[in-house]
């Protein structure tokens, strides 16, 4: 949708997000204000579970809108919908790749000293339980940061052991934006595998996960994405689906999830991403309004 101009714009933003009215959101990478959309979304649908009830046949239409929902976000991303499983939060996206990779003794993980606590505290559990070694790169702030000596400083970190290269898109502390493209180039020229924590980066920078080859992908619905709390994604480049395994077992990661076979030690999980999502702990209501948000968001 086109504007005559700025204030006409700013006009319609917060007429969408009430609370920009009252609240200056100079940085809204914590929580989002809720647009009205979406606020009407999530309302619709706790009024009808609070009258009609909350199982059959709603169990189906959630399953429906989640597989919606992940064909949203894996367009706004640039993915495929096979490549995306919805989480709880960035923070659970995050242990998923953490804990569900086979690490071995000696293994090696770089991770920046600007991180968020939730890549810092999972890895000192990785570290003490499987043994790896977590290496962190200084970044400088500001007008000290020099792009070209952080990439050197990483070429020079890697060693035959690094098994990963962990970093934020966009850092929570400063804002800063990393060279995505050019640290994947770099990784994968040493067998690297790349992860970014995309909790300020999906909804405010431009995504084309496919385009930028990374690995894994964390993603936020609380932040940029003005979303409620209860709500995030995981990308998993195809080719590392069958390197990581889930770290929690529901109803919705096995396959055929009523014909389960109680003599057999083995379940066949359930097709690409979806084996990492907890199907029933999704809340109804923050499925329709992602929903909605992707429909909203593409007729403007």
């Amino acid at each position: 949708m086109r504007y005559e101009n700025d204030s006409v714009k700013l006009e319609a933003l917060r007429e969408q997000m009430p609370a920009s009215r009252k609240v200056h959101y100079l940085n809204n990478g914590t929580n989002g204000p809720i647009p009205k959309v979406s606020y009407e979304a999530i309302r619709n649908e706790v009024e009808k579970e609070y009258i009609e009830g909350r199982y059959l046949p709603f169990i189906s239409e959630l399953y429906a809108e989640m597989d919606n929902t992940r064909k949203l976000l894996a367009k706004l991303v640039g993915a495929s919908f096979e490549e995306i499983a919805l989480t709880q939060s960035t923070t659970e996206s995050l242990n998923i790749i953490f804990w569900g990779l086979n690490w071995q003794p000696g293994d090696e993980v770089i991770a920046t000293n600007i991180d968020h606590t939730s890549v810092i505290a999972p890895l000192a559990q990785v570290k003490m339980r499987k043994g790896i070694t977590v290496k962190y790169i200084s970044v400088d702030y500001g007008d000290e940061y020099n792009e070209d000596k952080f990439l050197n400083d990483l070429v020079n970190m890697i060693t035959p052991r690094t098994r990963m290269v962990v970093f934020p898109h966009v850092s929570f502390s400063t804002g800063m934006k990393f060279p995505i493209k050019k640290i994947v180039e770099i990784c994968h020229e040493n067998h690297v595998m790349v992860m970014a924590d995309g909790a300020q980066g999906a909804g405010a920078v431009n995504l084309n996960l496919h385009e930028l080859g990374i690995d894994f992908y964390a993603i936020a619905g609380r932040k940029w994405l003005l979303g409620p709390e209860g709500i995030g994604a995981l990308y998993i480049r195809n080719d590392r689906i069958s390197q990581v395994d889930p770290i929690f077992i529901s109803p919705c990661t096995i396959k055929n999830r009523h014909e389960i076979d109680i003599n057999s030690p083995y379940i066949i999980p359930a097709p690409f991403a979806a084996r990492y999502q907890i199907a029933t702990a999704m809340y109804m209501p923050n499925s329709r309004f992602t929903g909605c948000y992707g429909d909203h968001t593409r007729r403007n």
